[in-house]
């Protein structure tokens, strides 16, 4: 029988040298760059529906619900995304209250209640039409009005970020000595509003 080469068996060691670096660097780029994180978010107040996504496809999924005394658990098997979603029959979110939502591997969501500090919902704004929310809660979807004085309010809608913030932004057309308006509402519960008292008028 006829040995290989020491050549060709140099080549062949450094070939599959390659392949192994090649796959090992693909692993690694995977891992790198895999599903992301799980996430959780309260979609609705009432009954209380949290949703999720980034979980195992097909892997069970338990959901944790915790506001002031009342404690609950449910369980939903992921979908082929690894999207969840668990409704709570018979409890309903109270945004002053606040709440803590649980799920294994994911980023825990407390929503503080508005006795805590920095916990209730406000708005900053400028008589310019700027407006910025905070404390609401994530995702939350929030309709903002604007209206200076008798005139006729603007409305825009928009979501909280993941802390909870938004910015709006209102073309007004005021008059010298009309105040500014805004008030926001939120789907989850969260409300808010903020004068800006006119500018002290000159006398001609």
């Amino acid at each position: 029988m006829r040995r290989p080469s020491p050549f060709r068996a140099t080549l062949a060691g450094a070939m599959r040298f390659v392949l192994v670096t090649a796959l090992f660097a693909l692993v690694s780029a995977a891992a790198a760059t895999g599903s992301p994180q799980p996430r959780i978010a309260l979609v609705q107040a009432s009954p209380v529906v949290v949703s999720g996504s980034g979980f195992a496809p097909g892997h069970t999924v338990t959901v944790t619900y915790a506001s002031g005394s009342t404690r609950a658990r449910r369980v939903a098997t992921a979908r082929a995304l690894g999207v969840v979603r668990v409704v709570f029959k018979g409890l309903s979110f109270d945004r002053c209250r606040g709440a803590t939502i649980q799920a294994p591997t994911a980023a825990e969501l407390v929503i503080l209640p508005c006795s805590a500090p920095n916990g209730k919902p406000s708005l900053a704004g400028a008589i310019t039409g700027v407006v910025r929310g905070s404390a609401f809660v994530a995702g939350e979807h929030v309709r903002v009005t604007a209206r200076v004085s008798d005139a006729d309010p603007i409305t825009q809608v928009v979501d909280a970020d993941s802390g909870g913030t938004f910015v709006a932004h209102f073309a007004l057309h005021r008059a010298s000595c009309a105040e500014v308006f805004f008030r926001a509402v939120g789907s989850l519960g969260s409300a808010a509003t903020l004068t800006l008292a006119a500018p002290a008028c000159k006398s001609p």
